[in-house]
Formats: C-alpha cells, structure tokens, sequence
C-alpha cells in the first residue's frame, strides 16, 4: 500500500521529542477539540478523559505524551505553538485550575484525567489513545479512538488510510530511474 506524502508532511515542524508520542497526540488532541466546537457539543462539555494505550501509555511521559494532549486540547497546534507553552502543560497542571477546551470552553480538569494504559494494546496500532468528553452528568457526549501511526501522522478508529490510486505523476521502478527522474 502507497500513499502520496509530500516532503512538507515529513519534515513539518512540531514539537518534540518524538513525532509519534508528541505531534500526533498534539493533533489528535486539537483534532477532537475542534470536533467538539464544529458539533455544537462544546458549551454541554462537563469533562474531557484520556486513555493513552500502549507505547503512549509506557513511555508517553518521558516523551511529553499528556503535556501534548493538554496543548492539543487547549487548541494549539504543534506548528504554529510555543514549545514552551506544550513543555509541562500536564506534568505542571495547576491543581484545580479548570482546561480551556479549544481555547473557549473551561472544564474541571485533573492530572489524572489522563489514564496510563501501558499494557493494553488496541489492535489498530500500537500507539493508541481514546478521548471522551462528558457531560456534568457522566454521559458520554462524544469519544473518539486515534492511532499515532509515525511521523505525526493521525488516524481516526474507523477511517480508511488514505491510500493512492497507484497513478504516479513521475512514476519509476527503481533507484537509476529515479536518479534520471531528478536529472
């Protein structure tokens, strides 16, 4: 399977230290933000859960897996934020001070509404993690599973990759050809 990858999708800028722990936990984070503000559900939002599974679950803390999440929900994007405002988000939370939800809508948050799942792998890839946005009730208003697939890269649990049609615009069979293709 093939995909078309712009060399402006793989050396995009973000935050580290790793594209797969960071970046796409940043994004999936804005991503369900913004998903949340687009269905109207944002002003009912009485509390956002993690669950990071698998590799993010294992080593997602000495990468800046939550300190991600936290920006991502906070509606910053690893290419256009301050590294500094990303470094520490959960690690130095203050207690009690409340997550403002794509930037516009606050919510009781805690440390450990991110959950450490390190043991359980979800069988779409193995860097997995599932937000859910409650209401003041418990109810689940919206979830969304995503897989960091590498390289900041996001997918959704249920999307299709996105997959090319096989039809290259400067197609070649191997290296000499692709040398002669840059000639």
């Amino acid at each position: 399977m093939t995909a078309y990858v712009s060399a402006f999708d793989l050396f995009s800028i973000g935050v580290g230290p790793s594209s797969s722990h960071t970046v796409g936990p940043m994004r999936a984070a804005l991503d369900f933000a913004r998903q949340l503000t687009a269905s109207g559900e944002l002003d009912r939002v009485g509390r956002v859960e993690c669950t990071l599974y698998g590799s993010l679950g294992a080593t997602g803390i000495g990468h800046g897996t939550p300190d991600a999440v936290v920006a991502g929900l906070r509606g910053l994007a690893p290419e256009t934020c301050d590294p500094a405002a990303v470094r520490a988000a959960w690690s130095a939370y203050p207690e009690g001070e409340p997550l403002r939800i794509d930037g516009a809508h606050a919510v009781p948050f805690r440390k450990d509404d991110i959950v450490f799942a390190p043991r359980t792998r979800l069988p779409g890839h193995p860097n997995a993690m599932t937000l859910i946005a409650r209401d003041a009730d418990g109810t689940t208003l919206f979830e969304q599973t995503y897989y960091s697939i590498g390289g900041g890269f996001i997918r959704r649990e249920g999307e299709e990759a996105h997959l090319s049609t096989g039809a290259f615009p400067h197609p070649y069979a191997d290296a000499a050809s692709l040398l002669a293709l840059c000639d």
